[in-house]
């Protein structure tokens, strides 16, 4: 590989995980307010399936680079950028695309990247950007979660909704979280939230808020469970509120956007030892192709991690 090529895995064609390649391309140069970071880690989610199957992008994307987010090290920076200098460790995410991140090296927007945390590694760190940027958004933006509101939380566990809980605890609401099967390792980590496997029973007022990273029949009927005037919000899908004779109900689609200030309340509370990350299962850089298949047959065993200087 020449000094000025890095390596990225690409895909050239939407498809099963086969069509993920690692490809030698020219090392990229960050322009006007962006930061060109080699990348130490770089997390693998379901939006990069989503982009791989063409659900997310157009053909006239291709040949793309896939992945989001990344932690590691400021390489250089592009015109007009500031509070970033060559050699900071960062995190964050790419650009509004989610594109560009798994590669040794890449560029990023500097309003969606941030310092890194000091406690955590850089696998750690790479798990993190847009899991705790939706669950700040959707718990305090959206569902607007205060002191003593009783809030539903869908999918307890996973990466953002383990992080929404931990939020909504620390706001002194009161939390149950769904899951899918009983995960007793799952209830003493979110303690003390209640967990429950599946919907439950309303409380007499209902719930404040219900924040939904599942989807489908769970959604709907979270809908169900909240008092008039509450808040629903979904990282899946748009649901109907009015459709599910709930005109009452404040429902809303999230799209997160990430940006350097939402990186920085998440840096702040990691720091303080207010959030955990989860050790997340870390691949090189080169079995992509194996990291989506494990997406793809929901054998990931928690967030999966791409080292490039792992071999």
């Amino acid at each position: 590989m020449k000094t000025d090529e890095i390596r990225a895995c690409r895909i050239h064609r939407f498809g099963p995980p086969e069509v993920v390649v690692i490809d030698e391309v020219p090392k990229p140069s960050p322009g006007p307010g962006e930061v060109l970071v080699t990348v130490e880690a770089c997390g693998v989610g379901n939006w990069d399936v989503l982009m791989r199957t063409g659900k997310v992008a157009g053909p006239d994307a291709l040949p793309l680079t896939l992945g989001a987010e990344l932690a590691g090290t400021v390489a250089a920076t592009g015109r007009d950028v500031v509070g970033f200098a060559v050699g900071d460790a960062v995190y964050g995410s790419t650009n509004p695309d989610f594109v560009g991140a798994h590669a040794d090296a890449a560029v990023t927007r500097a309003s969606m990247l941030a310092r890194r945390p000091r406690n955590l590694g850089v696998a750690e760190a790479a798990a993190t950007p847009i899991a705790g940027a939706t669950a700040l958004e959707m718990v305090f933006d959206i569902a607007r979660v205060v002191r003593g509101d009783a809030v539903l939380i869908l999918g307890a566990v996973g990466s953002v909704g383990g992080i929404a809980t931990t939020l909504a605890l620390a706001a002194g609401a009161r939390v149950v979280g769904v899951v899918r099967a009983a995960r007793d390792e799952a209830a003493r980590r979110l303690a003390p939230a209640e967990v429950v496997v599946g919907l439950p029973a309303p409380p007499p007022s209902g719930f404040d808020a219900a924040i939904d990273t599942v989807g489908g029949e769970l959604a709907r009927g979270a809908v169900a469970l909240l008092r008039p005037g509450g808040r629903f919000v979904s990282a899946v899908a748009a649901v109907d509120a009015s459709a599910l004779g709930r005109a009452d109900v404040d429902a809303r689609h999230l799209i997160v956007e990430v940006t350097s200030a939402r990186l920085d309340l998440l840096r702040d509370r990691l720091e303080r030892g207010e959030l955990a990350v989860p050790p997340p299962f870390v691949l090189p850089l080169a079995a992509a192709r194996e990291a989506h298949a494990l997406l793809d047959e929901r054998r990931a065993p928690g967030k999966i991690v791409l080292m490039p200087a792992a071999r």
